[in-house]
C-alpha cells in the first residue's frame, strides 16, 4: 500500500467506518480493531453491497415489450397484456 493509501484507511477508521483487510489479495474480511501490519496485510474501507434495480416490462399481446418502467403498485392499471418484475443480478 502508498503511503496515501495508508493515510487514508487509517483516517477512515478514526472517524468510525467500517475496515476490511486481506493477508492473499484474494479473501476480504471486516475487522473491528485493526492490528495495522502493512507488511503482511493490505487493508481498505468497507463498502455496502448496492442493491440491485427493479423495474417493470409490460407485455404487449403478440409478447413484444410494450413498456418499460419503474415498479408499479399493485392498483395501478397497466396498459400491456401481463406485467413482469424485472430485478438486476449483482454478481
Amino acid at each position: 500500500m502508498s503511503d496515501s493509501e495508508i493515510i487514508a484507511v487509517v483516517q477512515a477508521h478514526k472517524e468510525g467506518k467500517k475496515i476490511e483487510f486481506t493477508t492473499d489479495g484474494d479473501n476480504w474480511y471486516l475487522c473491528e480493531n485493526p492490528m495495522w501490519n502493512f507488511t503482511k496485510s493490505h487493508y481498505r474501507v468497507y463498502t455496502e453491497p448496492r442493491k440491485p434495480r427493479e423495474w417493470c416490462l409490460e407485455i404487449a399481446k403478440d409478447g413484444s415489450v410494450y413498456n418499460a418502467s419503474r415498479l408499479h403498485s399493485a392498483d395501478e392499471p397497466i396498459t400491456g397484456e401481463k406485467m413482469v418484475r424485472v430485478r438486476e443480478v449483482i454478481e
